[in-house]
Parts: C-alpha cells; sequence; structure tokens
C-alpha cells in the first residue's frame, strides 16, 4: 500500500515562490504531480516529498508546518533593485547567511572560551568623517596608505588583502557557491556580499563569481560596516547611489580606503586624455576604471561631460560582461579553494578545538563541509603553511 503525507497545499506553493521559480518548471518524475498536491486534489508520498524539497531547496521539516514561516536575516538588507526586481532572498542566500553564522557562533563561543578578549576595532568609526574612517581601518589592519600600488596584480592585491583582514579576527570567506554544492553557484545580480556583526568574530563574506575589481570593492565597503559595527547584505559596487545614509559613507569610505585622495592627487597629474588615465590607474590602484572616474569626478579633477559619458558606458560593460556567470567548477588547488573559504585562523581554530575535546570531529566536519580524509589533508596543509 503507498502511504500518503498530508502537507499544506499554501506551504508547497510557499516553497515554490520561496525557490523564485514556477510550478511549471518544477521537473521529474517524482514531483509531476505537484500541481495536484497544491490544487488539494492529491496527496505526495513522503519521498515524493523530500525530492519536492530537495528542488525547492526548502528543509522539509519546513513542509509539516500549520502555515509558512517568517524567515528573518540576521543583518538589514541593503539591497537595491529595479523596480522590477523582487528584493526576496533566494534560498542560496539564505542558506550562505545561516551556514557563515554557523561558523561566527561557533568561533564566537571558541573564543571566549579561551579568553579571547573583543576586538577594539568593531565600532570604532564613530564621529569620523570618510577620510578619517579610512585611515583608521588601514592603521588598524597594519596597511601603509599605498600598499595597493606594490602588489603586482589584482590576484595579489586581493590575497594581500584578505591575509590582513584574517589576521585581524575577522572570518572572511569568498566562495561563489553554496556550502559544498558546486551546482549552487551564488548569483551576482542578487548579492555582492555581506557582514555578520560581532564584537568577537565579526564575519565578512563575499561572492566569489563577481570580477575581483568588484570583489576589492566589496571587502572595502563590508570593512566599513565592521569598523562602524554594524551589518548588512550588499548589491552594488562602486556607486553613490543609494537611500540609505550609512551605505553611502561606507561607499565613500571604501572609495578613500583603496584610492586615497592625497595619493590619487598625486597620481593623476594633467592626463591629456581622462579615460587613458581611468584605465592606466585602474591598474595601480587595483580597482575598477569606474572607481577611478567617480573617484575624479568627486574630487573636480573631471567635468560632467567626461564623467557621465564614460560611467554610462563602462556601467553598461560591467552589467553585460564583468558579473561573471560560471558553468563549471571551481578550478586549482582544491585545498587553496577551501582556504580561502574558511580562512586560515578559522581552520586553525577547529583544529586546535578538536585536538583539545572541545569540538568533536563530526561537528568540524559540519562546520567547514569537509569530510574524512579531505578535512585531515586540508589541515595537514594548513598546518605545514603549505596554503598561505
Amino acid at each position: 500500500m503507498t502511504v500518503r503525507v498530508s502537507v499544506q497545499p499554501v506551504l508547497l506553493r510557499w516553497a515554490i515562490d520561496r525557490a523564485g521559480i514556477s510550478l511549471g518548471s518544477l521537473r521529474g518524475e517524482s514531483v509531476k504531480d505537484a500541481d495536484l498536491w497544491i490544487a488539494g486534489k492529491k496527496e505526495p508520498t513522503l519521498k515524493q516529498l523530500q525530492d519536492f524539497a530537495k528542488k525547492v531547496r526548502v528543509p522539509i521539516g519546513y513542509l509539516f508546518l500549520d502555515k509558512p514561516p517568517v524567515e528573518k536575516i540576521p543583518v538589514p538588507d541593503y539591497r537595491t533593485f529595479d523596480d522590477n526586481r523582487p528584493a526576496r532572498l533566494s534560498p542560496d542566500l539564505i542558506d550562505t547567511l545561516h551556514d557563515m553564522q554557523r561558523r561566527q557562533d561557533w568561533m564566537r563561543d571558541y573564543l571566549i572560551e579561551i579568553g579571547g578578549d573583543k576586538l577594539p576595532f568593531v565600532g570604532s568609526l564613530k564621529g569620523k568623517n570618510h577620510i578619517e574612517a579610512a585611515t583608521l581601518i588601514r592603521q588598524d589592519l597594519g596597511l601603509n596608505v599605498g600598499w595597493m600600488l606594490h602588489c603586482s596584480d589584482l590576484d595579489t592585491a586581493r590575497r594581500t588583502l584578505r591575509n590582513t583582514i584574517d589576521i585581524s579576527g575577522i572570518l572572511i570567506s569568498i566562495t561563489g557557491f553554496v556550502g559544498a554544492n558546486t551546482h549552487r553557484i551564488l548569483d551576482t545580480s542578487e548579492f555582492f556580499g555581506f557582514t555578520l556583526p560581532d564584537d568577537h568574530a565579526p564575519a565578512l563574506f563575499v561572492n566569489n563569481n563577481l570580477a575581483i575589481t568588484s570583489q576589492m570593492f566589496t571587502i572595502a565597503h563590508e570593512l566599513a560596516h565592521i569598523w562602524m559595527g554594524g551589518g548588512g547584505i550588499f548589491n552594488q559596487s562602486d556607486s553613490d547611489e543609494h537611500d540609505n545614509e550609512d551605505e553611502k559613507l561606507c561607499n565613500r569610505i571604501a572609495a578613500e580606503f583603496l584610492v586615497p585622495e592625497e595619493l590619487f592627487r598625486h597620481k593623476w597629474g594633467k592626463p591629456t586624455k581622462s579615460h587613458l588615465a581611468f584605465w592606466n590607474l585602474a591598474k595601480d590602484f587595483k580597482v575598477s576604471p569606474i572607481v577611478i572616474a567617480r573617484r575624479a569626478f568627486a574630487l573636480n579633477l573631471i567635468s560632467d561631460d567626461e564623467f557621465f559619458p564614460f560611467w554610462r558606458s563602462e556601467k553598461e560593460k560591467w552589467d553585460r560582461d564583468d558579473r561573471i556567470k560560471p558553468d563549471k567548477k571551481p578550478s586549482g588547488n582544491p585545498y587553496r579553494n577551501y582556504r580561502v573559504k574558511l580562512g586560515k585562523k578559522f581552520s586553525e581554530a577547529i583544529i586546535s578545538a578538536t585536538r583539545s575535546g572541545f569540538l568533536s570531529y563530526s561537528d568540524a566536519f559540519r562546520l567547514t563541509g569537509l569530510h574524512g580524509a579531505t578535512f585531515d589533508k586540508y589541515m595537514a596543509q594548513i598546518q605545514g603553511g603549505k596554503l598561505d
């Protein structure tokens, strides 16, 4: 006898809407009768309901509730979209937030257990303007004002900044998919990054499917949030076009952090062609030409006629080309990819906690997404300094 389970149709419809898909887009023999389940004309088997939950990326337990749950996110949502774009968070973003929050919660508890102090720089920007703020962030991270000029390329600049942030005690994760599932690609049109505030273990996440220049600005923007003591989800790069004053300030701090005004004015000189200067200085400062053009415009180094045509042209190209849409699994050394995703300080804490008995191996596997021999080999490489 086939045993079927009773599910509220409103929950099935909610799960489909939450996933941002249409009923007609559901594929597979196991969910072919989903329209009948929603209409209340038929009930699914448990196996069918499990398959349905997997396809719409919702915890199956939610489908046995009396009504759809209210899913709260841990930080403000500062994303902005065109009027025709829904602001609902996708299951991929929700799961990524929760995954990062689990790591942060564990790290905070661990640091408190071993007597770790609060990080003094969290929330330390009160009363400072964007130049003072950017200067303080650089000082707290141990970076000099022209640190980016000494990096040979964008990859080196990102690695330098990432490692410096890691050393400071901030949990930084850069990845382009959900957990260990390389088929669940994080959509750059939905979000660039987010910050989860905390006095002991603030967390910073960056969507690795962005162009590296956009990643650099996203990292700087999220650093500003941490030094301001807040957090949020972010989806715009190098732009002041935002209604929220904190977001505008974070963008100005990020621009000053990456392209310091005094150094920029010195490097600007008197170019014969502004557009050429935008590209040349973008290579120097490891940012996009749009950031350089906006800095020049904000500092009254170029006119409206020089800025706006270039900005519109490059913005259109960026929207079309620079938001990377990967169609394959991450390449390169997988253990180095884990290092970029998990961070060295977090990884070292996991090693110490498992050895001392503070953390079980099963919980370590859950927190890292690594299991068995893969976990052991990754941790051995972290300890051996092979992934620095």
